[in-house]
């Protein structure tokens, strides 16, 4: 069933998103910010992996790093209708955000970078503690990533910008 994607309830933000990720990506069918989010971070991780094995061996490093929470612009803008599951707790996840450094996020972004060869990070995923993290199943599936990357492709093709023919 191509729409199925095996193991997507993993983690928190695969719960935000419903059915085939690759189905309605306008949200022209109800944009809910949370799920928009999450759905652009599963995509964004089985291209990376597809990309990781497309590139193995090539001595270019390509791994996912999650950097956790920063209070940048985008979190400042963030309100309870854009994340409905936070409704209750609003105040709460609002006090950590606030707490929650943009420098120190990006300092596993650049240890993951500086600290290891291509090999040892390459089709991995890092956690905002600098650690291998699980994927869901979905992104690891072969047949998903090539989907991914057809799709990819298709709205490169369809861009104002694009500079491929």
């Amino acid at each position: 069933m191509p729409g199925r994607q095996p193991g997507l309830r993993a983690s928190w933000l695969a719960r935000q998103v419903r059915g085939d990720l690759l189905e309605d990506l306008e949200s022209s069918h109800g944009y809910v910010g949370i799920r928009a989010h999450g759905r652009a971070k599963l995509l964004l991780l089985a291209w990376t992996i597809a990309l990781a094995r497309e590139l193995h061996g090539n001595g270019i490093g390509v791994a996912a790093v999650n950097p956790g929470m920063a209070w940048t612009s985008m979190t400042q803008a963030l309100t309870p209708q854009v994340v409905p599951s936070w409704r209750y707790m609003y105040p709460v996840v609002r006090f950590f955000q606030r707490r929650a450094d943009p420098a120190k996020a990006a300092q596993v972004c650049v240890r993951t970078a500086c600290a290891a060869s291509a090999a040892d990070i390459t089709g991995r995923y890092f956690t905002e503690r600098g650690k291998q993290g699980k994927l869901p199943a979905s992104v690891l599936d072969p047949h998903f990533q090539r989907r991914v990357l057809t799709k990819a492709q298709e709205l490169e093709l369809r861009a104002p910008t694009s500079i491929v023919k």
